[in-house]
């Protein structure tokens, strides 16, 4: 039987507790994942906030897709990093944020998934992208380098 860590939950309620100031502001999430924070402040935001949530990771984008299609009226999802975010917002004709949350780190799902090659604990191609579709793998990267490139 597994049973959830116990820090989950306040972290959860701790992020919509000093988050979410204002039902019907507009909040950016440059780190959606798959949208457990941010599907805990969209249950609270009234039909008139407004929620952009950003990842660099596709398929966690496409799950967290479905996970918050019953918000989809107020919540945009886009696929880029969190430095583009003021590209975002420009192209959403946004100039003020309510609040922005940056949960910055590696997913468990990144490091247990054998197909991106971010654990030594698994005998898998080493790849360590975020972003599959951009750049080359960090294989690629290290048979392709010198030993100077690699040490800059």
């Amino acid at each position: 039987m597994t049973t959830k860590s116990p820090h989950i939950p306040i972290m959860v309620d701790a992020v919509t507790d000093y988050l979410l100031t204002d039902k019907n502001g507009i909040y950016l999430d440059g780190t959606i994942g798959f949208g457990g924070h941010a599907y805990a402040i969209m249950k609270k935001l009234n039909p008139s906030g407004t929620y952009i949530g950003l990842d660099a990771d596709p398929y966690a984008l496409e799950y967290a897709k479905k996970r918050l299609s019953v918000h989809a009226a107020f919540c945009t999802l886009h696929h880029v990093n969190y430095r583009n975010f003021p590209e975002v917002l420009t192209s959403l004709e946004i100039s003020e944020l309510t609040s922005i949350f940056f949960d910055i780190g590696i997913s468990s799902y990144q490091i247990d998934s054998r197909e991106r090659g971010f654990s030594f604990q698994t005998d898998s191609v080493l790849d360590m992208r975020f972003d599959t579709t951009l750049g080359q793998s960090a294989k690629d990267y290290l048979n392709n380098s010198t030993f100077k490139d690699i040490g800059k």
